[in-house]
């Protein structure tokens, strides 16, 4: 889709938005405010925030597709799988890297940040410890690639 077609439909969903849209804009929200907390540095809040952005885009572009993944998870598992996905992506992108396989400052934050969502993935068993320790290996397999 064209950036101008992108842009059209996601205004247009941001301004109606459906229930499901809704109750997933609002569990995002709030689950900023538990995972960021008094402990945090500020990289935590900082790396929230920009992956905050992406997700935003991605529940407003995909109605559809919200409503059918409430129907099979919580919305707050939908959250921290898109949260952890997302930050999987940025990770492996080779963007946060100073050499192959050698994360920069910047990655290392997002990496810290991404194995805190697989804890918070397994802790609440929306992944099993197994899943959980495979993404994790395979999210390192791809950052040693990278770069």
């Amino acid at each position: 889709m064209n950036n101008f077609l992108h842009f059209i439909n996601t205004s247009f969903n941001k301004t109606i938005k459906s229930k499901e849209t809704s109750i997933l804009i609002d569990t995002l929200e709030k689950e900023e405010r538990n995972f960021i907390n008094y402990e945090s540095d500020g990289g935590e809040e900082l790396c929230f925030k920009i992956i905050k952005e992406q997700i935003k885009d991605a529940i407003y572009t995909s109605p559809i597709e919200n409503k059918e993944a409430l129907t099979k998870q919580t919305p707050k598992q939908i959250i921290y799988n898109l949260i952890a996905e997302a930050t999987a992506d940025l990770i492996t992108s080779g963007h946060n890297h100073i050499h192959a396989g050698i994360l920069d400052e910047k990655g290392k934050i997002f990496y810290h940040f991404f194995k805190k969502t697989v804890d918070i993935l397994m802790k609440d068993k929306f992944l099993s410890q197994e899943e959980g320790m495979e993404f994790i290996k395979d999210v390192e397999a791809r950052i040693s690639l990278m770069g």
